[in-house]
This record gives C-alpha cells, sequence and structure tokens, in this order.
C-alpha cells in the first residue's frame, strides 16, 4: 500500500526557511488563523458600560433625593444659629458665630417646656387610644367576612374624607356639653377619630397576612377570640402594630387645628400652637421660629431613630407577602 506524498517544502514552510531557489518559503505565522468575532465581545463591553451608567445614575439619583430633603432641615438648623438677619445676599450657609443662646431663649421666654409635655400627652393618647380601637376593629374586619361588616371597614374610610373645618362646630358643641372645652383630652378624643381608620386600615392588611391556622391552632389549644388575639395575632404583626402607632403618635404630635380651635388657656397650648407665638402682624422672630421648631423635630425623630428596625421589618413582610 502506498504511502501519502508528503506536501513539498512543508517542513521549510514551517520554519520560515529559504529554499535552494532562493525563495523564501512563508512561514505560518506570517498568515495567523482568523481570531474569534469581536462582536459578542463588543456587547458585553456596551452592557458593562451600560450597567456601570445605570448605577451611578441611581446613585446620583439617590444623592439628589437626600439633598432635596435634607437641605430645609440643614437650613432650619443655620436659621436657628444666624444671631443677625436671615434676608442676606448672597446667603451665608455657614453663620460666622454661631448664636447658642437662641436654643435657651426659648425655653426662659416662653413655657415651651410646657407645651412639649402637653404635645408628649395629646400624642401618647391619641396612640394608645387609636391602639385599642383599631388593634380590634381591624382583627373583626381581618377574621369576619360579610357585607355588612365590609361596608362598615368602607363607611369608616369614607369617613377619613370628611373635611376638619366640618367637624368643628359638631365637636365644639359635644366638648361643651361634656365639659371638654380647654382641655387636653378633648384635643385627644378629636385627634383620635381622625387616627383610628387609617391605623385600622393599616393594621387590617398585616392581620389578613397571617395565616388563619394559627387562629384555629389557638382556639383549639383553649384559647378565646381575644386570647388568640393578644398571644398569637398581635406578635406576628407587630412591624404592623408598631407602624400604626408611630402613624397615631405623629398625627397626635402635629396637631394644630383642634387645639387653637379649642385650647384657650397659654399654659395648655401644644407646641405647634405655641410655635405661631414668635410670627405677628409686623415682626417674625425668625432665629427664635427656627430654634423651636428644631426642638420640637427632635421627638419624632428619637421616636423613628428607635423603632425603625420594625418599620423596615414591616416594609419587608409586606414585600414578601405581595
Amino acid at each position: 500500500m502506498s504511502q501519502p506524498r508528503p506536501e513539498p517544502y512543508a517542513e521549510a514552510r514551517a520554519a520560515g526557511i529559504r529554499t535552494r531557489a532562493g525563495s523564501r518559503v512563508p512561514a505560518a505565522a506570517d498568515h495567523p488563523a482568523p481570531g474569534p468575532s469581536r462582536g459578542p465581545r463588543r456587547r458585553a463591553g456596551l452592557a458593562a458600560a451600560w450597567r456601570a451608567a445605570r448605577r451611578g445614575l441611581l446613585y446620583a439619583a439617590a444623592i439628589l433625593v437626600c439633598v432635596v430633603v435634607g437641605f430645609p432641615i440643614y437650613w432650619m438648623v443655620t436659621s436657628a444659629l444666624e444671631p443677625g438677619n436671615l434676608f442676606n445676599f448672597p446667603p451665608r450657609f455657614f453663620p460666622s458665630h454661631p448664636a447658642w443662646t437662641n436654643f435657651t431663649h426659648i425655653f426662659t421666654v416662653n413655657p415651651l417646656g410646657r407645651w412639649l409635655a402637653n404635645s408628649l400627652f395629646v400624642a401618647g393618647g391619641t396612640m394608645i387610644c387609636s391602639l385599642l380601637l383599631a388593634v380590634h376593629a381591624a382583627y373583626g374586619l381581618s377574621r369576619f367576612r360579610g357585607r355588612a361588616v365590609d361596608g362598615l371597614g368602607f363607611l369608616m374610610l369614607v369617613g377619613q374624607m370628611i373635611p376638619v373645618t366640618v367637624l368643628t362646630i359638631p365637636f365644639y358643641v359635644l366638648f361643651r356639653q361634656l365639659h371638654l372645652i380647654d382641655t387636653l383630652t378633648g384635643i385627644v378624643v378629636a385627634t383620635t377619630t381622625f387616627s383610628v381608620p387609617m391605623c385600622l386600615w393599616m393594621l387590617r392588611g398585616f392581620f389578613d397576612g397571617v395565616p388563619r391556622e394559627l387562629d384555629e391552632a389557638a382556639l383549639t389549644d383553649g384559647c378565646t377570640r381575644l386570647g388568640a388575639l393578644y398571644r398569637v395575632i398581635l406578635p406576628s404583626a407587630l412591624p404592623g402594630v408598631v407602624a400604626a402607632a408611630l402613624f397615631g403618635f405623629m398625627l397626635g404630635w402635629n396637631e394644630f387645628f383642634f387645639a387653637s380651635t379649642f385650647l384657650s388657656t397659654e399654659t395648655k397650648w401644644v407646641a405647634t400652637v405655641g410655635l405661631v407665638t414668635y410670627m405677628s402682624q409686623y415682626f417674625v422672630e425668625w432665629s427664635a421660629l427656627m430654634a423651636t421648631a428644631f426642638v420640637i423635630t427632635i421627638v419624632p425623630a428619637i421616636l423613628f431613630m428607635v423603632t425603625q428596625r420594625y418599620m423596615m421589618a414591616g416594609i419587608t413582610q409586606g414585600a414578601v407577602k405581595a
């Protein structure tokens, strides 16, 4: 059987040497093999560049939102420390000589400590009353279905749309008969009427996320309906309870309309009503006004920092259940 004939100059072509005739046989390296296509590599580079650009845009948007949200608070603190006129041009973003005495001035000129204590009483009372009413009502709307139950829940939500000014005269007539005019208890009652519907619907959403099998297991073990609510359902929906409590507290802490209408004694004013005393017809004490506003803001900020873990847990829990 004949052997295949070797290709002439194969070894010479591989080594790139010259033949006897003097002509150079081109080496294999002189004709490189075609490489892989650049299309997929280019698309991968464009995708990586797009991801980096998108990440940069997200960071820039987050920084912009933080600046927009945080600048009013920064300007409030700067204005509180400004000793002179605030309407300078160009504006001064950093006071040259901070007037720390403005914070002591607001406590000596006006009974700000008493106003803060009154606001704390109204906020705490609104939070407690709202939870006591909303927890039981939300549990009933969550566990008992029917047209009457759903209609009652919808009616309470519609009541939230009634303007506050429409209820001023009915509240005044009722409070006068109950001797609640010029009392902090009356402010708690009036604010609770607007806090309960929102707390109810917030808690109902969390109670709907708790499996009904937990109620059945608690009832099988001998618990009553209230026992199942207190021992099983509330611990399972703790983030929702904290969120509803924070909402009720903030609504009572920021109360102004009913407090300015029904409270006439200066020592019974809340902090939001006392804040208006720095504004007159011809003059506004801007430094004292901003210092008082900053002090009023501290309490909700501390409360949010304490309950932030539960708030984030509630948001995450709702996202997972959704």
